[in-house]
């Protein structure tokens, strides 16, 4: 959490006071799921490029801090099928 804090407080936009929060909101089967609340000092600037700042400077302090975030990976099986005497294709195992 502390890397997602000090992307906040590094990036210009973001206020310092109330100062940023991260909190721990879920346990995923493959993943911890964080959330990071913050506020701008010029929303009327635009909130989504904001947003991004604070994104891409968590992805470098991720980096600096050897986190990676890992891309689903499925195993796909494929067996080979001969034909029955009816010309039915029939799984092989």
């Amino acid at each position: 959490m502390r890397p997602c804090l000090e992307a906040a407080k590094e990036t210009k936009r973001i206020l310092v006071a109330p100062e940023a929060i991260c909190l721990l909101s879920a346990l995923g089967e493959r993943s911890i799921d964080l959330s990071l609340r913050f506020l701008i000092n010029d929303p009327q600037n635009g909130i989504a490029n904001g947003k991004s700042d604070v994104l891409l400077a968590i992805w470098d302090k991720f980096h600096a801090h050897g986190v990676e975030i890992p891309c689903h990976q499925r195993d796909v099986h494929v067996y080979p099928h001969k034909q029955d005497d009816s010309g039915e294709e029939i799984a092989l195992p």
